[in-house]
């Protein structure tokens, strides 16, 4: 799926934990050298129920996936931009479903 540039922050009930065994299945993990970037990326499909059903992934590296001080926040990346796509704006409830692995 081609990607926007650029990612929309949620900030959860609870923090987020990607090591946790029951998403593990389901990461995908790229290596910096399969496309020529600087740091290793996780990436967990979902989908954005409250925005029309919307594919999207969860991303982070895996530095800030294991020492983040902010472990509530996940970013988000979709096909679109979001904030424009759906006219979100600073504190909008969105409704996020992990895809089974």
């Amino acid at each position: 799926m081609p990607v926007f540039p650029g990612s929309l922050n949620l900030a959860l009930d609870q923090p987020f934990d990607w090591a946790d065994p029951t998403l593990q299945s389901g990461l995908i993990r790229l290596d910096r050298a399969e496309y020529g970037g600087e740091r290793d990326i996780l990436l967990l499909p979902c989908r954005l129920r409250s925005l029309g059903d919307e594919a999207a992934f969860l991303w982070t590296t895996t530095t800030a996936a294991s020492d983040r001080e902010d472990p509530w926040i996940v970013e988000i990346v979709a096909s679109v931009g979001l904030r424009d796509a759906y006219g979100l704006r600073d504190g909008d409830s969105v409704t996020l479903q992990l895809s089974p692995a």
